[in-house]
């Protein structure tokens, strides 16, 4: 009679994202995406108006989006294993939708307490339409497809290549390594693009988009949702504050700390639910 016992399923954690190719896709995708963000504000965009401009912006971002997801698939990774899943939308919009909510509910308490009387209006002076526009293009094509390539991708080639997967030291490399791409590759736009070529304005812009890719690349690596991180990003380039006369920053610093207790129940919640994008990053052998 055979005595063996069967030993209990032991739980291996989250799958790793494995990337199966060297260096070459990561920089043909920051070659190629440096041009095409390039080039449609310097030819494009002049030649069109009002909403046909904003019809071009999308249209660039999407071709973006679509090169990004083309070089995850050559690497053998899916998209929703890095944050842009099925999974990932709805706590995405009522993690920034609850932020909104609460920031604007502040500003408006915080305005009546001082004046009596609250005032809703469309952020900075523009028609009700062409906020709405922008509003669509930053949320949902910019945000989202620059937190897509730059974090879902890039963030995490480089920790794999580095050897960050488990090892928080050398993630934090990737994650810096990242964040200096994501500044560089807004050079070219800024340059070319808006016309700055004094060397202040052009490390002023360098230091601010790198700042942002910090806080971005350190919200992502926590949360590995990019339609969260997509969302906010479009947020920075765009208002959410409908309050006359309050100030953006007052409500953020009252809001923030309500909006990072969702995050870390969201990022318990789905570590428990075993939401995939968690797992470590690998960087495998080059396929043949």
């Amino acid at each position: 009679m055979d005595d063996e016992q069967t030993l209990p399923a032991v739980d291996a954690g989250p799958s790793p994202i494995s990337f199966g190719r060297g260096l070459g896709p990561l920089v043909a995708l920051l070659v190629a995406t440096t041009v095409v963000a390039a080039l449609f504000p310097l030819y494009v965009y002049p030649r069109l108006d009002g909403p046909v401009a904003l019809a071009a912006m999308a249209l660039a971002f999407t071709i973006l989006a679509g090169m990004t997801w083309a070089t995850l698939r050559y690497e053998g990774v899916s998209a929703a294993s890095v944050g842009l899943g099925r999974a990932d939308v709805l706590p995405g919009l009522l993690a920034v939708g609850g932020l909104y909510l609460l920031a604007n509910g502040f500003a408006a308490a915080s305005t009546y307490l001082a004046t009596g009387s609250v005032e809703f209006v469309v952020p900075e002076g523009v028609s009700a339409s062409a906020w709405v526009a922008m509003a669509l293009v930053q949320l949902l094509f910019v945000g989202p497809t620059e937190e897509f390539a730059f974090r879902a991708y890039v963030q995490n080639k480089l920790v794999a290549a580095v050897g960050g997967g488990a090892d928080r030291a050398r993630k934090a490399v990737g994650i810096l390594l990242g964040v200096v791409l994501f500044a560089l590759w807004h050079v070219p736009q800024r340059v070319f693009a808006q016309g700055i070529t004094d060397l202040g304005s052009i490390v002023g812009t360098l230091v601010v988009v790198a700042v942002l890719g910090t806080l971005l690349g350190l919200l992502y690596e926590y949360t590995r949702n990019v339609v969260l991180g997509g969302l906010l990003h479009g947020t920075f380039n765009w208002s959410f504050l409908f309050v006359a006369d309050a100030s953006l920053d007052r409500a953020l610093l009252l809001a923030l700390p309500a909006f990072g207790v969702g995050l870390w129940y969201y990022r318990r919640w789905a570590r428990d639910r075993g939401i995939p994008g968690f797992g470590p990053q690998v960087q495998g052998r080059p396929a043949h």
